[in-house]
């Protein structure tokens, strides 16, 4: 197939007119239709730049490429209507004005339907929600209140609650879709602005809007309404699910259940001056927005709604300030603490992170805390190494916040490579930089932990002079230290490096780093190789269409741990991000994927 340069393009040219006449017109009326986050031209030209020049074996343009003349695609502009409505503009996070240029409605809403619910992934978790609250021209087609209707969705499934509630407002609440802005504001904790919603829902006779009326009831005081409603469903013989109904006559009468009971939205809202407990087996069950709703819930009893954040932050939710406040607030006996730093692998749950973030925020000296921390790490690594994939990111997202005022120096050498890679598992970057460039130039050091961050930082930077050299010597490491395994690691460096389109950086890992499980051999390897790629994902990023491809990634993806994904699905997801222009998603997943995969 043909190279393609894709260049988003927005303005429809006529002939004989220059391109600039045009501009301003087109500037001033998109600034009318109620973009957020800064003025239009920024997110005009950041669209406006070339994603990587590449063909459908994912081969991008390499700097022998002849120069191409820029070509221009004439294209009519979308209607701007409620779907091109969001909360992230180019300045907050947004993914730019042309995010769904040539997609269609439909197309779009279905994908977004199928996103997932749990993103294993705080990368994904992130693109996601700004993907769905990206203000942007909305896609072609007559379809706009199905592709409202599915961000709202989309986003109250993963748990974005307030984000939920924010866009329906920005969009003005219209009948297009009230039913998950509500659920949304019983979530949020906002009850009046709940039921109001509820009322603005006359003669709809959906089981969800009919028991949100009783739930209404209760909380404004009139049991006996909610009652005599009940009682008319029971003859009209569509009575609500029976946990539900208990509920609700609970609470009515002063009580309060022993579980919750679904509808979840409802039930927390009616239970939220209530104690209540709810087993740990339970919480996995639970929606991420629920999870993050039952952590909220001041009369829930503390443990539970530390489990419950903790379930939540495990699959990709930004919840690491609620739950360190969660833990500030417990107090612990004084051995508690003193012993925190020696509890053992078995017993490393949420007791046991609680008593370890506690001992280290009352240390009294930096030396002290990296010495509690450093516990925690290594349990923590251990956890990964025996399975749990979220380990090592759950606490380095509770443990940068206690690294404040500790910077790079002898005294914590021995802790570099914990340090570096907690940064680099909360998208610090350069911190995490500074810490292995330390480390590297030290006289004496431990040559493992040198390795545990060469990887790292090979794929966390757009090039490097040294890494060749540096990546070299963790090949032949990992081929001295585990040469029974070592296949499996290089083979997954490899397929992040191809993703990147760096491959001819490392000339070992083109012969080092084969698959033998995803491999043949002669021309049969080259047709299968092609058979692997998806189409859908290649025929998008090739055409520079930004949001179709961040949809296709993320439901390629499709909520799995990065650690068990297939390194074929995990090198086009990060060559998908790469193509469309988002070199910094890119490599964050990228480095994400080497911490989980243990690389």
């Amino acid at each position: 197939m043909a190279r393609t340069t894709p260049r988003p393009v927005f303005l429809r040219t006529r002939r004989g007119r220059p391109l600039s006449a045009l501009l301003l017109p087109v500037v001033l009326a998109a600034g009318s239709f109620g973009f957020a986050g800064g003025p239009v031209g920024p997110a005009l030209a950041q669209d406006a730049n070339a994603p990587t020049r590449i063909d459908r074996a994912g081969e991008g343009a390499g700097a022998g490429a002849p120069a191409r003349r820029p070509t221009v695609r004439v294209e009519e502009l979308g209607a701007p209507g409620t779907g091109s409505t969001g909360t992230l503009g180019d300045g907050n996070g947004g993914l730019g004005a042309g995010l769904w240029r040539g997609a269609d409605a439909d197309e779009a809403a279905a994908l977004i339907d199928r996103l997932p619910a749990a993103n294993r992934s705080p990368v994904l978790h992130d693109l996601q929600r700004r993907l769905l609250l990206s203000v942007a021209l909305a896609p072609s087609g007559a379809a706009q209140a199905g592709f409202v209707r599915a961000r709202l969705n989309a986003l109250l499934r993963m748990g974005a609650v307030r984000d939920t509630a924010a866009l329906a407002a920005r969009i003005g609440a219209k009948p297009e879709a009230p039913f998950p802005a509500i659920r949304a504001r019983f979530l949020a904790g906002d009850g009046k602005k709940a039921c109001a919603a509820v009322a603005a829902v006359p003669g709809s006779t959906a089981p969800f809007i009919e028991q949100a009326r009783i739930a209404c009831h209760v909380l404004n005081g009139h049991g006996e309404r909610a009652e005599i409603a009940l009682r008319l469903l029971h003859d009209q013989g569509a009575p609500p699910p029976p946990p539900f109904e208990n509920t609700v006559l609970a609470v009515a009468a002063g009580r309060a259940p022993a579980r919750l009971a679904k509808p979840y939205p409802l039930t927390l809202a009616l239970l939220s001056r209530h104690r209540m407990g709810v087993k740990p087996a339970e919480l996995k069950r639970l929606s991420t927005g629920t999870l993050i709703a039952l952590g909220a819930n001041a009369e829930a009893l503390r443990p539970v709604r530390i489990g419950a954040l903790e379930q939540a932050a495990a699959r990709g939710a930004p919840v690491g300030r609620e739950l360190a406040a969660l833990y500030a607030g417990v107090r612990l006996p004084a051995k508690d603490l003193a012993d925190a730093a020696s509890v053992r692998l078995r017993n490393f749950g949420a007791r046991a992170r609680l008593r370890l973030y506690l001992a280290a925020a009352a240390a009294k000296d930096a030396p002290g805390r990296l010495r509690i921390l450093a516990a925690w790490w290594r349990l923590a690594a251990a956890a990964a190494v025996r399975g749990d994939d979220g380990a090592e990111i759950l606490a380095a997202q509770q443990t940068v916040p206690l690294l404040g005022g500790i910077d790079p120096s002898p005294a914590y050498q021995d802790h570099a490579a914990h340090i570096a890679r907690a940064c680099f598992a909360t998208g610090r970057t350069g911190r995490a930089l500074a810490w292995y460039r330390y480390l590297k130039a030290a006289p004496f050091r431990n040559p493992a932990d040198l390795h545990r961050l060469t990887a790292l930082a090979a794929l966390a930077t757009p090039t490097s002079e040294d890494s060749i050299d540096s990546v070299a010597t963790w090949i032949r490491y990992k081929r001295w230290r585990t040469a029974k395994t070592a296949a499996a690691p290089i083979a997954d460096l490899k397929a992040l490096f191809e993703g990147l389109g760096r491959i001819d950086d490392i000339p070992l890992l083109s012969d080092g780093g084969s698959d033998t499980r995803e491999t043949t051999t002669g021309d049969t390897t080259a047709k299968s190789a092609a058979a692997r790629r998806d189409p859908a994902l290649l025929a998008v990023a090739a055409a520079g269409q930004r949001g179709l491809t961040v949809l296709r990634v993320l439901t390629l993806v499709n909520g799995r741990s990065l650690r068990r994904l297939p390194r074929r699905l995990l090198r086009d997801a990060v060559f998908g991000l790469r193509a469309v222009g988002l070199d910094d998603e890119a490599r964050r997943l990228a480095v994400e994927a080497a911490l989980v995969r243990q690389l």
